[in-house]
């Protein structure tokens, strides 16, 4: 069972809530209530609601090679986003948005798009199967106007519906985008700055309307936040009213709209129909806190709304071996292996467009060459395996291995000294290495969790995240045991959605690697990694 078919074009971002009484003004600094983070950015944000309701929805955007850009995309797979056009980048961090939010639920938001401004028009052009699929594509203006221009062209080649949705707005839009757009759904904001006019009044809205429907689009949907949505085409105006309710966060309540809207029409429903639906679910996504965390499934909505729908099944995809290879850090780490056995790896990783490849730091300066310009990162282990070595050693080799290429570093942690208590001297050793190893270096922290009981387990994890690390993981596979389920499921509770989790000792099949990712997992360290991805029994040791 499949549900309504949709592509989304657009930016990944994180953001970066701050509740505050009310917006600051010009130079002013304000002590804040509260603070959050979630999984942003219009694009993104369209495209989860839309799979939230049911859709089959592909996404065609890019992020960054760091712990943002991997738990987006890890969040993507969770709901059931098709990910094959989500590219990552190691020129740019993944997009952020700062967003204060005031005691009425009014927001104020700041975006810094990253890795988004660097989708390519190529990596457009790569995703016209998913557009021409799609029963609507919607695309906004986060990412730069020349890749929007070239989905919207390949979407009117292909007689696929389009919603434009211009935020943020920008004076001066080329008339080709309008005249692309089968919508053109700005709010007022933007409306206003797209056409210089006011729209207080519901006749000042209507007028500014018809001049963006002058500009091209075959109709103009202008949301009106608590009043609803005014519809103008050529048949002329109409108001389509919402119902009233107390508003405790509007951010994210247009993306809310907009993805719903896609949704709606991609199942057949007329446009005001459509409208109407959208309007009720943005309603209640304003009733929460958060953006996509305030976005309403199914389960949560009246079953009216989607009674007459038929949804998507609710668990996500099979996940193909290109979907797999991505968690994937290929590992060698047998203190006899001949030269030839990293070339190998090396061969197999770029093949396969592992995530990187994972040796002792002897042999990073080796890989690092091998695999430069290839996609796939070199990654050195530190303080391996017994993590017994002072941390100014530790902080050294890790200097070093950066300097010989190094793009990520697994270090061990003190094992001796989390279970005697000395979690100052935990934190100090994870420190060390974060200060010379900083950003965009990705840090994974090594607990080994064999040798803990489930109190250190979780009191590693938060030292590590307390550190600044970027991922905990289970185990270096020497000790007395590897990853179990359990223990993903408790490192993932321990440190929450943002912080990344790499599952790694004694997995050596597919089935083994998926369960690990459904735990939690957001990176699998395996030496089986060309057996995993075949969906082969491997007896590869020396991995971890």
């Amino acid at each position: 069972m499949t549900g309504p078919k949709i592509c989304v074009v657009g930016a990944c971002n994180i953001d970066l809530i701050s509740y505050v009484e009310r917006l600051p003004v010009l130079g002013e600094t304000l002590h804040g209530k509260k603070f959050s983070m979630g999984f942003g950015g219009k694009g993104a944000n369209q495209a989860v609601m839309a799979a939230k309701l049911g859709g089959e929805v592909a996404m065609v955007g890019k992020l960054g090679r760091d712990v943002f850009g991997e738990n987006t995309l890890a969040n993507f797979k969770k709901l059931g986003v098709n990910v094959s056009h989500v590219h990552f980048t190691e020129e740019a961090f993944s997009g952020v948005a700062p967003i204060a939010v005031d005691d009425n639920g009014a927001n104020s938001i700041i975006i810094v798009t990253g890795a988004s401004d660097l989708l390519s028009a190529e990596e457009i052009r790569a995703a016209e199967n998913a557009i021409a699929k799609s029963k609507v594509l919607v695309c906004q203006l986060e990412i730069p106007m020349e890749q929007n221009l070239e989905a919207l062209r390949i979407a009117r080649k292909n007689n696929v519906p389009t919603i434009f949705n211009p935020a943020p707005a920008r004076p001066g839009l080329p008339d080709e985008l309008y005249q692309l757009s089968d919508i053109f759904c700005p709010n007022e904001s933007e409306t206003e700055i797209l056409t210089g006019m006011p729209v207080e009044t519901m006749e000042q809205a209507e007028q500014a309307a018809k001049a963006l429907l002058e500009r091209g689009p075959k109709t103009v949907i202008l949301t009106l936040g608590e009043r609803g949505c005014l519809l103008v085409d050529a048949n002329g105006a109409r108001h389509i009213p919402t119902r009233k309710v107390e508003a405790i966060d509007t951010t994210g309540a247009g993306d809310c709209f907009v993805g719903s809207l896609a949704f709606f029409l991609a199942a057949g429903k007329s446009l005001e129909d459509a409208i109407n639906r959208a309007n009720k679910i943005a309603a209640v996504s304003v009733c929460g806190q958060g953006t996509q965390s305030s976005f309403p499934g199914a389960s949560e909505l009246d079953p009216e709304i989607l009674s007459d729908i038929q949804p998507a099944e609710s668990q996500a995809p099979a996940m193909s071996a290109k979907d797999l290879a991505q968690y994937i850090d290929h590992t060698l780490l047998k203190p006899e292996a001949p030269l030839s056995a990293f070339d190998k790896i090396c061969e197999e990783a770029i093949l396969h467009q592992f995530r990187s490849v994972c040796v002792n730091s002897c042999k990073i300066s080796y890989i690092a060459k091998k695999l430069k310009g290839t996609g796939v990162d070199a990654c050195a282990v530190i303080g391996f395996p017994l993590g017994a070595m002072s941390t100014a050693a530790k902080a050294f080799e890790a200097k070093q291995a950066v300097m010989d290429g190094a793009a990520e570093l697994d270090m061990v942690i003190n094992v001796g000294a989390l279970k005697s208590g000395d979690f100052d001297a935990v934190f100090d050793d994870i420190k060390a290495v974060r200060d010379a190893a900083p950003l965009p270096i990705i840090l994974k922290v090594i607990i080994e969790t064999c040798l803990l009981t489930d109190e250190e387990k979780a009191r590693a994890c938060r030292i590590a995240k307390a550190a600044d690390a970027d991922f905990v993981k289970t185990s270096t596979g020497f000790s007395t045991g590897g990853a179990t389920l359990e223990d993903i499921a408790l490192m993932r509770d321990t440190v929450g959605p943002y912080m990344g989790v790499k599952a790694s000792g004694g997995i050596k099949d597919a089935k083994t690697a998926i369960a690990m990712i459904e735990a939690g997992a957001t990176r699998i360290g395996a030496g089986a990694g060309v057996e995993i991805v075949s969906g082969l029994q491997s007896d590869a040791d020396g991995s971890y």
